[in-house]
């Protein structure tokens, strides 16, 4: 938004209206800087990423059905693997 400037009053109201704007920008700019050097922490990064990951309810069932699918594999695996050498051996 330019306005004609035509008097030094103009001139003096313009400039506080200017320095205001900086003032807010400055203090918006701080802000912004801040909020990004608390996301930049090694402890914040982590979080956000686990949060990401297992943040929808979609994702926790399927990664619990294929923690619980890996898990009982495993043991089937392993009672099998057992009793197949208990066999052999005998």
């Amino acid at each position: 938004m330019i306005k004609k400037i035509n008097s030094a009053n103009d001139l003096h109201i313009s400039i506080l209206e200017l320095e205001q704007k900086r003032i807010e920008l400055e203090m918006e700019l701080k802000q912004h800087l801040s909020d990004l050097s608390e996301n930049l922490k090694p402890v914040n990064i982590i979080k956000n990423t686990l949060q990401d990951a297992f943040g929808s309810d979609h994702t926790k069932r399927n990664i619990l059905g294929t923690a619980i699918g890996l898990g009982s594999a495993l043991i089937s695996g392993k009672l099998l693997a057992g009793k197949s050498g208990t066999l052999v051996r005998k």
